[in-house]
């Protein structure tokens, strides 16, 4: 299955790997990627269910993405569960339809126990959480595709709405469909005076020096 960077491409600000700070402060960013997966990779996508997908953008963002290294709350220990138990506080606090001065002192204190127990900032890793719950909630609407073509075009507005062009989820769709089941043929992005280019099969290549693999 081929999708094209002529059907995804987006000019949209975004953050990204080890040049995060230039891409941020850029006024546009362009992504182009041509991704194709084998017919086993993408049946490998259509048969991961939420978990495998939420895991799959969780570990990739944690290889990719330097603020995202050593997240506290993957795994079993005490420590993995109270941030787990601080992110979903966080997220329903979010929700809430509190108050705005309730709301505001109920951030700030469970902000401050997630310091105090993981020494990492609560609303990045929320956000990850975030994204990838909504990475996994995307490739669980694979369940109602049907055919070849219908999972092109679902694969098509996946990257327009969520952010096919964003490393974290063209990684973890690799992830997914196994490497050997994934060229990425192409993939250029340019913002904020860096240009990246693929180099064989998905490296991106700095103009000094190489910087990521997908």
């Amino acid at each position: 299955m081929g999708i094209y960077a002529s059907e995804l491409t987006e000019n949209i600000p975004e953050e990204a790997g080890d040049y995060e700070e230039v891409f941020a402060a850029a006024e546009e960013i362009e992504t182009d990627i041509d991704i194709y997966f084998t017919a086993t990779g993408a049946k490998l996508i259509d048969e991961a269910d939420m978990i495998q997908a939420y895991n799959a953008y969780i570990a990739v963002s944690s290889e990719i993405l330097p603020q995202y290294k050593n997240l506290p709350f993957i795994g079993v220990g005490l420590l993995a569960l109270k941030a787990r138990e601080l992110i979903r506080e966080h997220e329903n606090i979010e929700s809430n339809k509190r108050v705005e001065h309730d709301k505001k002192s109920a951030m700030e204190r469970i902000n401050k126990e997630y310091w105090s127990l993981t020494q990492r900032s609560l609303s990045t890793d929320a956000k990850l959480v975030k994204e990838a719950q909504e990475f996994a909630n995307s490739i669980n609407e694979l369940v109602n595709v049907a055919d070849h073509e219908q999972a092109r075009k679902f694969f098509i507005k996946f990257g327009k709405e969520k952010g096919f062009n964003f490393m974290q989820t063209i990684a973890a769709l690799q992830r997914l469909a196994q490497a050997n089941n994934t060229l990425i043929h192409s993939l250029t992005r340019s913002g904020g005076g860096i240009f990246l280019q693929s180099r064989d099969e998905g490296k991106l290549e700095h103009p000094r020096e190489m910087v990521m693999g997908v």
